[in-house]
């Protein structure tokens, strides 16, 4: 489908199963990231999980400490030059997000359950209901929300 995300998703309430958002998120604004993840929520079944992967800000502090390189898409030898690189991705991104940030724009959206997935498996993929997603970038953050 192509549709504008910022949007009603058009599906019924309650019929998806797993719903897969792969850095995404951070190409929208907040109050737009919010509403849509209402909107998955919306949509997922009771026993549903949404997967959200973006770039995470640990992973950009982790830049900043000097821990890691990152080159993407434009190299700069300052750590700093880096993170704003890697965050804002030449203002492709409009957000960036911690877990904390994370978790308190999906409890805005309703969820209940969300578990910070990278923290305990990094991005290992997993199955949910027979479908195997996964393999994000190194440095995701990658959680689970359910209803």
């Amino acid at each position: 489908l192509w549709i504008d995300l910022r949007n009603r998703l058009p599906f019924p309430d309650r019929s998806a199963s797993l719903v897969f958002c792969c850095h995404m998120l951070e190409h929208l604004f907040p109050d737009d990231a919010i509403r849509l993840l209402a909107e998955v929520r919306r949509i997922l079944r009771d026993d549903g999980v949404a997967r959200i992967a973006t770039p995470g800000m640990e992973y950009a502090m982790d830049i900043a400490r000097g821990g890691t390189i990152m080159q993407f898409p434009r190299p700069f030898e300052d750590t700093l030059g880096q993170v704003v690189n890697y965050l804002f991705c030449e203002g492709q991104h409009k957000y960036a997000y911690s877990f904390g940030v994370m978790q308190d724009f999906a409890r805005q959206a309703g969820f209940t359950r969300i578990r910070h997935y990278s923290a305990e498996h990094g991005v290992t993929p997993a199955t949910y209901h027979g479908v195997a997603v996964g393999s994000e970038p190194g440095g995701s953050l990658v959680v689970e929300l359910q209803r």
